[in-house]
């Protein structure tokens, strides 16, 4: 009875530490995030879509930066704590 035991605890950490169970994990982990889905977004979060027309608008002549100095004068009126 014990060997049976030993041998199921073997086969199943070592499935485990092959990722013969990450399938099985991710479908888990995809699941429980679709089911938090129908929940209110952060308050505290913004998302800032900035389109090419919005630039063409504004008269930019080549896309924003993470490093274009009009990157961070377009955005500083809401004061971020960070962007990316």
């Amino acid at each position: 009875m014990a060997l049976a035991g030993l041998a199921a605890l073997s086969l199943v950490l070592g499935s485990r530490q092959l990722g013969g169970f990450q399938p099985l994990e991710l479908k888990f982990y995809d699941f429980m995030v679709q089911r938090q889905s129908g929940s209110a977004p952060d308050p505290r979060l913004l998302i800032v879509e900035i389109t090419e027309a919005d630039l063409r608008q504004l008269h930019a002549r080549r896309p924003l930066t993470k490093r274009s100095p009009r990157r961070s004068q377009f955005c500083s009126a809401i004061s971020p704590a960070s962007l990316g």
